[in-house]
């Protein structure tokens, strides 16, 4: 593409979305077709998917999302998120985990004082554990990759079940974390 039509065809799309023009839709998946593995599309995904969830197409939503989650950082650990919510939403807590492994594999991740975003990750990472065995922790890649994190997804979640009265599971989970994050 020419320099700065990229951004042109993104900036209109978004104006139109943000004025609440009836052609807004039709531009957004027009530069999203025209542009598909730019960030800006990423961006125009996330709110087309979130466009689709509000009117109740939840496979639109699905399908926007995950175009978002294939793309640049930032929208990929929204779709991605996105998607793990309407999988825990759904009753599947195992494909909300796998959804949720690379936003807490990301380098980028705080390993402390996280941003709200990254607080809903881990809060959505915490509910969706509690419905799977702690036996896969030590698996799952943010963890074995001792990441930050992983290493907040633990303390969260061993939080969590302290708090539920769950000492079994939060024994576990203690168990984990010192395997992998030694003091």
């Amino acid at each position: 593409p020419r320099p700065g039509r990229e951004e042109s065809l993104y900036l209109q799309a978004a104006l139109r979305q943000a004025a609440g023009d009836p052609a807004a839709r039709a531009a957004a998946i027009g530069f999203a077709a025209k542009e598909p593995s730019s960030r800006p599309a990423a961006e125009i995904a996330v709110r087309l998917g979130h466009e689709a969830l509000l009117a109740g197409d939840v496979e639109g939503a699905v399908s926007r999302y995950r175009a978002a989650a294939a793309d640049g950082p930032e929208p990929s650990a929204v779709g991605r998120t996105m998607l793990a919510w309407l999988r825990f939403q759904a009753g599947d807590a195992e494909d909300a985990v796998r959804e949720l492994s690379r936003p807490l594999s990301d380098p980028a991740f705080p390993c402390s004082d996280p941003a709200p975003f990254e607080r809903a990750v881990l809060s959505l990472a915490v509910r969706a554990w509690q419905g799977v065995p702690p036996s896969g922790l030590d698996a799952y890649p943010p963890v074995k990759a001792g990441t930050c994190g992983g290493k907040a997804l633990l303390a969260a979640l061993w939080e969590a079940e302290e708090k539920r009265g769950n000492p079994l599971r939060a024994s576990d989970i203690f168990e984990v974390t010192a395997r992998r994050f030694p003091a």
